[in-house]
């Protein structure tokens, strides 16, 4: 369903979805593991590996390594300034998605329930 006085919905796309779901775990869970990250998010540990690194590569993310309670290497993750800006960036497109989502459910329901209203099915006469 389309009107005229609609604006545009920009879509976030499929790579800035899955960017936005790292950074917004990475800002909650700065100590998560790649794996744990990708058990989370029910994707591969290549494509978490894939999108760490390439918010990594574009400096949303600061990668600091540190000694776990194991005494294993391990990697804690922060938002550099440019990262949270960016976070902000997609969330503000992302909100306006739910909106113009919202708004249109809201028409069909409106629809449907007035379809619904004036349509009953009229009695028969005997």
């Amino acid at each position: 369903m389309h009107c005229g006085s609609c604006r545009v919905i920009k879509m976030l796309s499929s790579k800035e979805k899955k960017e936005l779901h790292v950074m917004r775990i990475l800002s909650n869970t700065p100590d998560i593991t790649q794996r744990d990250l990708s058990q989370k998010l029910d994707i591969s540990l290549g494509a978490v590996n894939y999108v760490v690194s390439s918010i990594h590569d574009k400096n949303y993310i600061r990668v600091k390594q540190f000694k776990n309670i194991r005494n294993r290497l391990a990697n804690r993750y922060s938002l550099t300034r440019k990262g949270r800006l960016e976070k902000r960036k997609l969330l503000k497109k992302l909100i306006e998605n739910k909106k113009g989502e919202y708004s249109i459910l809201n028409m069909e329901i409106n629809a449907l329930t007035n379809e619904y209203y004036t349509d009953e099915p009229k009695q028969e006469e005997d």
